[in-house]
């Protein structure tokens, strides 16, 4: 039986043949560190081992609603739930 699932976040790149690859993989334990970048941009920030890294979303709402998703996922890993 498989033990509980991970909430994984992963850096994509785009490739000028339009293929998707996967650059990076973070558990939400190594998120050291959020910034929001303000309400109405749709630029925002995490910090993984001590690099930021910028991230784009595609409208300030997206954003807001990502970042308030990651928040919630986070909060139930602190407090042991696992869901």
């Amino acid at each position: 039986m498989a033990g509980p699932a991970q909430a994984r976040l992963y850096l994509v790149k785009q490739t000028a043949a339009a293929a998707a690859t996967k650059t990076r993989t973070w558990t939400l334990k190594e998120l050291e560190a959020v910034d929001g970048g303000g309400e109405e941009t749709e630029i925002f920030s995490l910090t993984f081992e001590g690099m930021q890294y910028d991230w784009l979303a595609p409208s300030a709402a997206e954003k807001a609603f990502f970042l308030a998703k990651l928040l919630q996922v986070w909060k139930g890993k602190e407090e042991g739930c696992e869901g």
